[in-house]
């Protein structure tokens, strides 16, 4: 980086007698200006986001950095002074989306410089909410149905079924409701159909 200098030459006057001029001059420092590798973006809950690399063209530039968390966004609050943010990841704990926002200074010389917001929505991870998942049938009867419910509205589901001694009637996979089935089991013992949502 360059310090480029400003002169000034003052002259002072009385009465329309002229002094003697002297010289000011005044040290002018850039301002630092930087790039980085990462924008805006949006993650899933306890998922990372990369390191962070703050590049400045003024050689001999110096960062400070921070992020603060929103609503139910572990962990709070973080900072640091180096050009680097190491990878980082955040919990929501709560049913709605939250955001993160990282701020980025730049300095020169103890000049401030450029100033760079981020900021990361983390959205929150859906869990399952029917209780009991449980049912149990006479050979040949029905299943009830089962409107699958979540932590988080929107939520939609992917679900397989299997069994594993010889029950019959099922439907092997599906999305959302696992429909009524006609479940038949010949066997000696209880059969069992596991659907895996």
């Amino acid at each position: 980086a360059i310090t480029d200098t400003a002169i000034y030459t003052v002259t002072p006057n009385a009465n329309s007698c002229p002094g003697l001029p002297i010289t000011v001059k005044v040290a002018v420092k850039p301002k630092a200006l930087f790039s980085s590798n990462y924008n805006d973006t949006v993650i899933c809950s306890n998922e990372s986001i990369p390191s962070i690399i703050l590049n400045s063209s003024t050689t001999g530039a110096n960062f400070t950095w921070s992020f603060l968390s929103g609503a139910n966004i572990l962990p709070v609050s973080g900072n640091g002074n180096n050009a680097t943010v190491t990878s980082q990841s955040f919990n929501n704990t709560s049913s709605s989306a939250s955001n993160v926002v990282y701020t980025f200074n730049s300095f020169y010389q103890n000049c401030p410089g450029e100033t760079k917001i981020r900021t990361i929505t983390v959205n929150p991870r859906p869990g399952i909410t029917n209780t009991p998942l449980y049912q149990s049938v006479c050979s040949g009867g029905n299943t009830n149905n089962i409107n699958l419910t979540a932590t988080v509205n929107g939520t939609n589901f992917t679900w397989i079924a299997q069994s594993l001694n010889g029950v019959s009637g099922f439907q092997t996979s599906g999305t959302n409701v696992i429909p009524i089935q006609n479940l038949t089991y010949s066997g000696q013992d209880t059969g069992l159909v596991t659907y895996n949502i």
